[in-house]
């Protein structure tokens, strides 16, 4: 992990909870980036904002890391206060499920 000046330049924040009434305009905007439970939020950061295309290609592969699907969106847009872990990365925001 990158130390806290690293990530303040990067423009990554700390992860934290938001209900999908929050993550839901960025996700209308096509910013939203569904990680698996098995990734670490702040790893995944790190590896967007250093560009590495071939971790990121390989998490997509795997199904770690994506666009969250039609279906994802109708059950969160049912419940609005459904809580997700979220971190920033400008201009995504990384988003793992709280139930998973």
């Amino acid at each position: 992990m990158a130390n806290d000046d690293n990530q303040d330049e990067l423009g990554i924040t700390r992860p934290d909870q938001a209900e999908w009434a929050w993550i839901k305009p960025h996700a209308l905007r096509d910013a939203v980036i569904l990680v698996a439970p098995s990734l670490k939020l702040e790893a995944v950061a790190e590896v967007l904002s250093a560009n590495q295309s071939a971790q990121v290609q390989a998490w997509i592969q795997e199904g770690k890391l994506g666009k969250p699907q039609a279906a994802d969106l109708q059950a969160w847009e049912q419940d609005p206060a459904r809580k997700f872990w979220c971190l920033v990365v400008k201009p995504f925001v990384l988003v793992q499920r709280l139930d998973s």
